[in-house]
């Protein structure tokens, strides 16, 4: 769900979005897309997912789960 809260269509970010914060329509440049990342990152990285997800990329069980877990990080 964050992703989308930042503007994440299908798969990607559109050319603009609208921006909850600023009430504007916002141009989606690279530098942008990088700081609303950023912010998912940041929000995954206070709630312990990123670390659940190295943890489970590194740990010795099932390849499906080392795959997934690859694929998201």
């Amino acid at each position: 769900m964050e992703l989308q809260e930042q503007g994440w269509v299908d798969g990607a970010f559109p050319p603009v979005t609208f921006d909850k914060i600023s009430k504007k329509i916002v141009t989606l440049t690279e530098t942008e897309i990088q700081t609303r990342l950023r912010k998912v990152l940041e929000k995954l990285s206070k709630t312990g997912c990123l670390s659940a997800l190295l943890a489970t990329f590194l740990d010795d069980c099932d390849p499906e789960v080392q795959e997934k877990a690859t694929q998201v990080i």
